[in-house]
């Protein structure tokens, strides 16, 4: 995303859904999508945008948010709802994807946790990758059930170890 005084850029599916703004105005948005480069916030019928008052936000609040730090599976087990964490673990299981979300089960030592990779996140991970070793970047804490789980965003990020061997 852009940094304090940008300008993001919006493309709107029709022309009715164009909003006006008051230059320099802060505003939520909310039920948007991204477009593929990132460069563009895609609104429609379903997007919600309020006026909100002016704020700042951090350099390191920004950096936590979209690469926070990398903690283990144990202790992403221990954080609150909507927290968001990068994480090591082995791919232990990769459950097929189904039309809007993938599923993977990642283990650290004895401890195991699901994440769950939501539309074009699926495809970052596949059987192939069963029993790689991965670092997954920003991805939120879902708790249901007393049950913790992790969510793909669109800041999530999957690096997958590899070790080549020089002969």
């Amino acid at each position: 995303m852009k940094g304090n005084g940008d300008v993001v850029k919006l493309k709107a599916k029709a022309e009715k859904h164009i909003i006006k703004c008051k230059q320099e105005a802060f505003v939520a948005v909310s039920k948007y999508s991204v477009s593929d480069d990132h460069e563009l916030i895609i609104i429609d019928s379903n997007t919600l945008v309020k006026n909100v008052a002016s704020f700042n936000i951090s350099e390191k609040c920004l950096k936590n948010y979209y690469t926070p730090e990398l903690i283990s599976i144990a202790s992403a087990k221990q954080q609150e709802a909507n927290f968001r964490v990068s994480i090591r673990g082995r791919v232990k299981k990769v459950k097929p994807s189904k039309p809007s979300f993938g599923e993977v089960v990642l283990t650290e030592e004895e401890h195991t946790i699901k994440l769950m990779l939501w539309g074009d996140k699926k495809s970052l991970i596949g059987k192939p990758h069963e029993h790689r070793e991965l670092i997954v970047t920003a991805v939120e804490v879902n708790v249901y059930d007393g049950k913790v789980s992790l969510s793909s965003t669109p800041s999530t990020n999957i690096d997958v170890s590899i070790r080549l061997r020089v002969s």
